[in-house]
């Protein structure tokens, strides 16, 4: 049954160079051996993308997805090494997951926009280290808060162009205006009349 699910989940190809083996256990081995060699000029390439991380112009969700994307690719080519002894006493396994959290936060933060000094600044001074997901939840809320901001400082900058306009134009003099008290009609010098001007 377990043959028949590995074969039936192998491409055309590379299943018909597998197909005479007789037990799971066989195909396994020959297909780790034949794929499961990681290519050290793919993992070239991984590790400068993972150097070259930058958020640009795109939004904390999109910097994050492609982080993690390149993150896990990298994990994929060239994992950490794993201690698998069954009396291991020093927990090394913890700490280079431990290490290999802290090296994606540092990352991260690193790739950040210069807009987010301040908020970076904050993240790193706290006493224990934030978990990465934390992370992306304090810089999500912090780029809501600043389109909110943006977005009501727009309308105060328009609301204001729109009353300065206004009193702009009731101060500029037109010609032929004349004030008697403290209405004023406009007047045309040309035809001596009064509601519109020689213009």
């Amino acid at each position: 049954m377990v043959l028949s699910w590995l074969l039936n989940s192998l491409h055309k190809n590379i299943r018909d160079s597998v197909l005479f083996c007789n037990k799971a256990c066989e195909v396994w081995s020959e297909l780790e051996e034949r794929y499961g060699q990681s290519s050290k000029t793919r993992l070239f390439q991984v590790q400068r993308e993972v150097s070259c991380i930058s958020q640009g112009d795109q939004n904390i969700a999109s910097y994050f997805n492609k982080a993690k994307k390149v993150w896990d690719e990298c994990t994929a080519v060239g994992g950490l090494p794993r201690c698998d002894c069954s009396k291991c006493e020093c927990e090394i396994n913890a700490k280079l997951d431990r290490y290999a959290q802290e090296q994606k936060i540092i990352q991260f933060l690193m790739g950040l926009n210069e807009s987010y000094t301040s908020i970076r600044g904050n993240i790193l001074m706290m006493p224990p280290l934030p978990s990465l997901s934390q992370i992306y939840s304090l810089l999500v809320q912090e780029e809501r808060q600043r389109q909110v901001r943006q977005g009501n400082q727009f309308q105060i900058e328009s609301s204001s162009f729109n009353v300065n306009s206004s009193n702009n134009n009731d101060s500029k003099p037109l010609s032929g205006r004349k004030t008697e008290g403290k209405r004023s009609q406009l007047y045309c010098e040309h035809c001596k009349r009064t509601n519109h001007t020689i213009d």
